[in-house]
Parts: C-alpha cells; structure tokens; sequence
C-alpha cells in the first residue's frame, strides 16, 4: 500500500495512540512510524490540540545536518479520565486512570455473599 494511502477513520486513532504509546514523539516519528505523510499527521495532530486531547510540549534538537527542530507532543494529563471496573466472584476492584496511563486513584473491596 503505498505511503499515506490509510488515511481514514482509524487514522485519528492510530495517532492518539503513538503519542500514549510513545510520550514526548513529533509528528515526523509519527509519520515514520505509522507510515503516514507527514501533512496528514500534521492536519491530524492540529485538530487534537485544538479539541485539546494532546498538546505539544517541548522542542527537540536539531538533527545533524540541520533543519526544524522537532516539537515533542504528549497526552493532555488533565483532559479526562478512564474509568476500569474488575468484578470478580467475590471482590472487586475500581481504577480511575489519567489519559497518559498514570493511576489516580484505586477502589477495592469484597462482595457479600
């Protein structure tokens, strides 16, 4: 399939988790690494900072021969929240995790019988 042709809806998608994957990435690693043009994920990216699902941190270093220096992106820790509940026959357990991965906050408990 040649380069940039997957641009769909599952694009959005496979950029949002890069950047989760993959903190502190720029849009050329992006587009290396899922095989898009960097124009697409140029378009992609703006629009997520705009809702403000990610947000771009800060600069990299210049490559050896020169040129842009790369702007690192990240998941916006305080955009929202994840919510995992695990039922088991006789407990139980409750996860409340920021979009970057990191756990806020943990509920166990026991179930009567």
């Amino acid at each position: 399939m040649p380069r940039g042709s997957e641009v769909g809806p599952n694009t959005v998608s496979r950029i949002i988790k890069a950047i989760w994957q993959y903190p502190r990435i720029s849009r050329v690693g992006i587009a290396e690494r899922l095989g898009l043009d960097k124009s697409t994920v140029t378009n992609q990216v703006a629009r997520l900072i705009e809702i403000g699902l990610i947000e771009e941190m800060d600069e990299g270093s210049a490559g050896t021969r020169g040129g842009r220096r790369p702007i690192h992106l990240a998941m916006n820790r305080s955009f929202g929240r994840v919510i995992g509940i695990e039922i088991q026959g006789e407990s139980y357990v409750a996860v409340v995790v920021a979009l970057a991965g990191e756990i806020l906050g943990e509920l166990r408990g026991s179930i009567p019988a």
